[in-house]
């Protein structure tokens, strides 16, 4: 069974809210595996560009999170009606959006000091 909310004409499905929340630790997590398995044998290449292109995948991950939160809130931001939990949704709507713009700084600063460690 799919859990659906009805707000307004739109469906907003938990699952939206829920992607939003966990794509940026789910990014870092990802990022951060593969990248402690691929730094020793990129380094040592002096072939960065995969780690470079990692960071992008996740970075991109990141910002699909983003879009998800940010579309959950605009759908929940036309509707007028008070009550049926609409605020709990809200707060994950911009919890989705603060989390992975934290994570998205956080590989970030990985992915710095990764080229930091390889020079």
């Amino acid at each position: 069974m799919k859990a659906q909310v009805h707000v307004g004409g739109n469906t907003l499905t938990v699952a939206g809210l829920w992607t939003g929340i966990s794509a940026g630790p789910f990014s870092w997590l990802l990022n951060e595996i593969v990248r402690r398995l691929a730094v020793a044998q990129d380094c040592s290449t002096g072939e960065l560009l995969p780690l470079q292109m990692l960071t992008l995948g996740a970075l991109i991950l990141c910002a699909l999170g983003f879009l998800c939160s940010w579309k959950s809130s605009s759908v929940i931001g036309e509707t007028s009606s008070q009550g049926s939990g609409e605020d709990s949704r809200r707060a994950m709507a911009t919890a989705g959006m603060i989390l992975t713009v934290g994570f998205a700084l956080v590989i970030l600063a990985t992915a710095v000091r990764t080229l930091g460690t390889c020079n």
